[in-house]
């Protein structure tokens, strides 16, 4: 409460008390604690040395005494502060260290969870298909003992009539049973595909906060514009297998769900050199499939992006209007902005940005067709694709 209110002394005087105390008894996880703490205080100060000091000092307890979690929690501060003390080679050192870490605790959740999904599906499947066998064999077994009362017991016929129905009525018992474990045995599948787009989703999460990470890491404006885009494109890629993971039709996304957080989470993004910008959508609502709906995000990502950053030089209100109209066979995607529109030298056969290439390369793996329409009052990109699932 002390350092949150910037009283730096008094902070220091409670932690100098409470090192004194931790010291004297046999408690390296609150002697590790308040180590860090000193070294966070240290950081406040702007008393590098002292901080990095401090913080190697927490750092090596929880190491030796395999407090994993609050060892991996202090990798980022001790980078920063070899970095801060112009100390490049062990930052990198660490930061290798950090990236190991995080990947090892990363494979081992994920594997374990997946191996024990596998586990239990395959004996699931074990224990269905014994009792499958079971039933076969009892079926058998009756199928013969009803032929040896048809031929000791001919004079029977009308109870061997009645005795057929009853087990006829058993026999369907027993296929409902069987029905309903295969069932079962698919629902099992469903939910382990269900938790590998769970998986998949956690994954890109995790590119993006390295990305961030990064961001955050330079000064220089162009790079982290760069790895803005990066994170763009990821979350772009990140939406798809949320909305998997989230609704029932695991092999169909909602394209209006999915177009409109793609916006709205591009604009925000952006929102602090452009404000104010209006979107306006006008979707079919559609269920389109993963092969379809990853390169039309990318293309819709790459698109907005590009009129964000460049469409709205003037001070007039910005919008950006985006429909998806299906039509027989075919589907047409339009984007339009109501900025400066292109340069009027503007070839595309000559644009060679990656943006543009991704753009070209994702229209012909959807064999669409695309045009690009410009003005001074805005450009509208129109994209037409046919065979859509």
């Amino acid at each position: 409460a002390y350092r949150q209110n910037k009283n730096l002394t008094q902070s220091q005087k409670l932690f100098t008390e409470l090192l004194q105390k931790t010291d004297s008894i046999e408690d390296p996880y609150n002697y590790a604690n308040v180590l860090r703490g000193i070294s966070e205080l240290k950081s406040d100060q702007n008393d590098n040395v002292q901080a990095l000091t401090y913080g190697a000092k927490a750092f090596r307890l929880y190491t030796e005494n395999n407090f994993n979690d609050e060892r991996l929690q202090m990798f980022p501060e001790l980078i920063d502060l070899y970095r801060k003390q112009k100390k490049p080679n062990q930052a990198l050192e660490l930061y290798d260290q950090y990236q190991v870490a995080k990947d090892s605790i990363l494979n081992i959740e994920t594997t374990k969870n997946i191996a024990d999904a596998v586990e239990k599906y395959e004996t699931e499947k074990k224990d269905a298909q014994l009792k499958v066998l079971t039933l076969e064999k009892d079926k058998a077994t009756q199928q013969k003992r009803l032929y040896s009362y048809l031929v000791i017991a001919f004079t029977l016929i009308a109870g061997l009539i009645s005795f057929f129905f009853y087990k006829n009525k058993k026999k369907n018992r027993l296929l409902a049973v069987q029905k309903e474990q295969l069932q079962n045995a698919l629902s099992d599948k469903e939910i382990l595909l269900k938790e590998i787009h769970h998986r998949v989703k956690n994954n890109l999460q995790v590119v993006s906060s390295l990305l961030s990470l990064q961001q955050r890491q330079t000064s220089d404006q162009e790079t982290a514009k760069a790895i803005q885009v990066g994170r763009d494109r990821v979350k772009a890629m990140s939406l798809i297998h949320q909305n998997l993971y989230q609704e029932g039709n695991l092999i169909g996304v909602s394209v209006k769900d999915y177009i409109e957080s793609l916006a709205n989470n591009l604009v925000k993004n952006y929102s602090t050199t452009q404000k104010g910008i209006a979107l306006k959508l006008n979707i079919t609502p559609l269920n389109l499939d993963v092969d379809t709906i990853i390169p039309m995000g990318l293309i819709i990502n790459e698109l907005i992006s590009n009129a964000l950053k460049y469409a709205f030089t003037t001070s007039k209100q910005g919008a950006i209007e985006i429909n998806l109209i299906k039509q027989e066979d075919t589907m047409q995607l339009s984007i339009k902005d109501n900025g400066s529109g292109l340069p009027t030298n503007f070839k595309p056969e000559e644009v060679s940005s990656l943006g543009y290439r991704l753009i070209r390369a994702f229209s012909d793996k959807l064999k669409a067709t695309l045009a690009i329409n410009s003005s001074s009052s805005g450009t509208e990109v129109v994209l037409r694709m046919p065979n859509t699932k």
